[in-house]
């Protein structure tokens, strides 16, 4: 577990002009964007990646997890820019992508289900061929999306990742991930999502055993039709229309997930202390959460 801490620290700490997109996917065994990776693509301006990798099991494991992390090396908020006060932290917002990698260091070696681990990695800065709002995007699965914000990144690239999850026919999906700002009305505790409540319960028997703190958020049918998109422009759009944004983030992930089992943790609040430095956080849990399924 310490070493898989200190790996989660050494690259939250990285400059961003030292963790490029391509220095983070050379963490992970393979790396590939192929143009139906387009939130990726989107997000990166044509220079994003989705790297994987894949921990324990065996030929033909009949039990198999997918771990999916957002790997933003660096959050500008695109053109529709952050505020510069804060911005300096957002080279962080990689740590659901580090938390994936850190994985295969924290759990047991002969570990009986198969984990496919996957990194959304992109750089969200003002390009010339970058995104902007009002733009659509067309999804492998057919989903149109309309980019409201560009600063709405996050959820863009990890519906890569999930769709490519997906393609696995994992048992569960997790995502991982610095999302939303909501997220920080609960700090210093990650919010989490699931739509299975056996699931759920059993994840919780986890954060019990670890101490660390997890509050569970809902989704509501509300904040599925806050994110649907006009008639005749999209199927949805990548910011609701209300204030939860935690939730609204959830419902659109949840979009792509479909009946697959999904847990979603939201660590915008719990991913760094007041300094600014990684923490951590959830490594433990899911360590254990995997480790006892």
């Amino acid at each position: 577990m310490k070493k898989a801490i200190k790996l989660i620290k050494k690259l939250g700490l990285l400059p961003p002009n030292v963790l490029t997109p391509d220095e983070l996917v050379g963490y992970f065994d393979v790396a590939k964007c192929d143009p139906y990776h387009v939130g990726i693509q989107a997000v990166g301006g044509g220079m994003g990646w989705l790297g994987y990798s894949r921990v324990g099991g065996y030929e033909d494991s009949p039990k198999r997890i997918a771990v999916v992390g957002k790997g933003i090396t660096f959050d500008s908020g695109g053109i529709s820019a952050k505020p510069s006060s804060g911005m300096w932290k957002m080279k962080c917002d990689m740590l659901g992508a580090a938390t994936v990698l850190a994985l295969p260091l924290s759990l047991d070696k002969d570990l009986d289900t198969a984990v496919d681990l996957f990194g959304c990695i992109a750089e969200n800065t003002p390009r010339t061929n970058g995104m902007r709002p009002s733009d659509v995007l067309t999804y492998s699965d057919g989903t149109w999306v309309e980019v409201v914000d560009t600063d709405a990144e996050g959820r863009l690239v990890l519906a890569d990742g999930i769709l490519a999850a997906k393609a696995m026919k994992p048992q569960l999906i997790i995502t991982i991930a610095t999302l939303t700002g909501a997220a920080l009305a609960v700090e210093p505790a990650t919010v989490m999502f699931c739509n299975k409540p056996s699931i759920g319960h059993e994840f919780f028997k986890s954060v019990a055993a670890t101490g660390e703190k997890v509050v569970e958020f809902p989704i509501y049918q509300e904040h599925r039709d806050s994110i649907k998109g006009k008639k005749g422009v999209a199927d949805i759009k990548n910011l609701g229309s209300m204030q939860a944004g935690a939730c609204t983030a959830a419902a659109f992930l949840e979009h792509f997930v479909g009946d697959t089992p999904w847990i979603h943790l939201d660590i915008a609040g719990s991913a760094t202390d007041k300094e600014g430095n990684p923490t951590g956080a959830m490594l433990a849990t899911l360590t254990h959460f995997i480790n006892n399924r």
